[in-house]
């Protein structure tokens, strides 16, 4: 009989029905989460300083191709750098999106190399790695190129494209 009286006070009705709607909020939020995708901008571990753009560049073409390919909704990303568990957290919650795509590039002899992930943000688990893609370091947009269609190839087997 305490616990109903207690449910009763003035202000825990109103407590109980705020929490109860930001867990719906939350529930309908990661029930679209997975197809909101945003890309963030790729960590340069190259060391070069002509290819400091580059991580910018493959961003932004990425989500170019993800938003014409259908079927997920692409939001901007402004995270760059190197992102731990708790950045990735922070860019989903900031956008609303349940899958980060993150990597970085590096040089390697005379090639540029990327690596990448798809990560599940509500789990904080990875989906998918994108295999390696390279390319010469005179020509490293060639690597954003390869990177582009190997993670729409990607996306293709997580999330089949929807015919409306």
């Amino acid at each position: 009989m305490l616990k109903r009286r207690a449910l009763t006070k003035p202000g825990v009705a109103p407590a109980l029905r705020a929490v109860g709607i930001g867990f719906a909020i939350r529930f309908l939020l990661a029930a679209e989460g997975p197809r909101r995708v945003v890309v963030a901008g790729f960590e340069d571990l190259s060391g070069d300083p002509t290819l400091a753009p580059l991580g910018h560049i493959a961003a932004d073409w990425l989500t170019q191709a993800l938003a014409r390919r259908g079927g997920l909704e692409v939001v901007p990303g402004t995270a760059t750098g190197h992102l731990d568990a708790a950045d990735i957290r922070a860019l989903a919650a900031q956008t609303g999106a349940g899958t980060v795509v993150s990597g970085s590039y590096y040089r390697e002899g005379d090639s540029v190399r990327f690596h990448v992930q798809i990560i599940d943000a509500g789990r904080g688990t990875v989906r998918r790695v994108v295999e390696p893609v390279g390319a010469p370091r005179l020509a490293p947009t060639r690597a954003a190129e390869a990177l582009r269609y190997r993670l729409t190839a990607l996306f293709d087997t997580l999330f089949p494209p929807t015919n409306h």
